[in-house]
Formats: C-alpha cells, sequence, structure tokens
C-alpha cells in the first residue's frame, strides 16, 4: 500500500499526531516528579484545558478556519500548561500569584493569531499585543509579593504618572505622524489598503 504523504489527509493526520505528542511531552516533562497518586487528576485537568486548547486549534487550521478559535485556543493551550506547573508543585505560588501569565500569554497569542487571520503582521493585533504583554510583565511583580508594595498603594502613590505616561504617548504619537505620515500603523486602516487594492486588480 503506497502512502501518500503529501495528502490532504496524511497532512492533517500528521497535524494532529503531532499536536497530540507536544502534549504529552509537556506534560511528561513538567510532572516527571509528582506524587503517582496524584498524576491522574492532574493528567485530566491539563488535557481538559491544554487538550481542548489543541483541538480548537486543529479545528481552527484544517476544518473551520476561525482566527478567534486561535487565539482561544492557543489561550487555553497556555492556562493548561500554568495549571500543570501549579499542580505539580515545580513553583511555590498558586493561580492566585501567577495570574499575570494570563495576561502575558493573551497578549502573545495576539502575534500568530493575527499571523493567521491577516498572512501578515498588523497594527490592531500587534499594539494591543505589546500592551497585554507589558502590563502582565508589570503586574507579575506586585503579585508575587516582590515590589515590597501592595498594588493598591502603589496606584495610590503613583497614579499621576498613569496620566503623565499618556499625555507623553499622545505628543509622541503627534510627531510620529507628522515624521512618517504614510508608514505610521495608524494614518490608514488595514481595511481599507486592502479593499483598494483589490479594487485596482
Amino acid at each position: 500500500m503506497k502512502i501518500h504523504f503529501n495528502s490532504l489527509k496524511m497532512q492533517n493526520f500528521l497535524l494532529a499526531v503531532g499536536m497530540c505528542l507536544i502534549l504529552f511531552g509537556i506534560y511528561f516533562l513538567v510532572a516527571f516528579r509528582t506524587d503517582s497518586t496524584a498524576c491522574t487528576a492532574i493528567f485530566l485537568r491539563f488535557m481538559c484545558l491544554s487538550g481542548v486548547g489543541m483541538l480548537l486549534l486543529f479545528l481552527s487550521l484544517v476544518v473551520i478556519k476561525s482566527f478567534l478559535l486561535v487565539f482561544v485556543g492557543l489561550n487555553l493551550v497556555c492556562f493548561g500548561i500554568l495549571a500543570l506547573v501549579i499542580d505539580s508543585h515545580v513553583v511555590s505560588f498558586g493561580l492566585k500569584e501567577l495570574w499575570p501569565f494570563l495576561v502575558i500569554s493573551a497578549g502573545l497569542s495576539l502575534f500568530p493569531t493575527g499571523l493567521y487571520h491577516a498572512k501578515r503582521i498588523k497594527s490592531i493585533y500587534l499594539f494591543p499585543g505589546i500592551v497585554l504583554v507589558f502590563c502582565g510583565i508589570f503586574l507579575l511583580p506586585f503579585s508575587l509579593h516582590l515590589a515590597g508594595i501592595s498594588l493598591k498603594k502603589f496606584f495610590l502613590m503613583f497614579y499621576p504618572l498613569a496620566f503623565i505616561l499618556m499625555g507623553l504617548s499622545l505628543v509622541a504619537v503627534f510627531f510620529i505622524q507628522q515624521t512618517h505620515q504614510k508608514n505610521f500603523p495608524y494614518m490608514k486602516d488595514d481595511s481599507e489598503v486592502e479593499n483598494r487594492g483589490e479594487g485596482a486588480k
């Protein structure tokens, strides 16, 4: 029997096997030191999150072609990995301290989601992704109690800095627009540019 590796069914099969191997590899890499009595519960929790995430990714790449499922699937995979790390006691922190990683993963997930949707980097995905990543990194020292001050006290003391930073960013945007009017990402909507290109064809 001759196997056609370039057939669509074989490609989908290889994709599914690759995703399963990634899941099992992550599980055994992280959970190898866990007590055997807790392995079943940890594995089921991990598969309910990351397994469903991988399934959504597979469906979005092969069947439905939905960029929203790509975003949700990537976040579920990251959430499952975080739950696996916490349940396996690789770190001494819980979700209460590590939740900013979910914000970071949401920001990072926007980059491949944008590439999948538009086949190129678009500002509508790039800027929010960068903002979410920086917000997660900013919040992480407070949730891990490394900052020496609570987040509430920090904002009460330094909230005027937020106004200053927002004002400086708007002033910077103004000067960038004046200098690079044609190349600045938000000067023209990407959809308008695409529509004009299709109309020209």
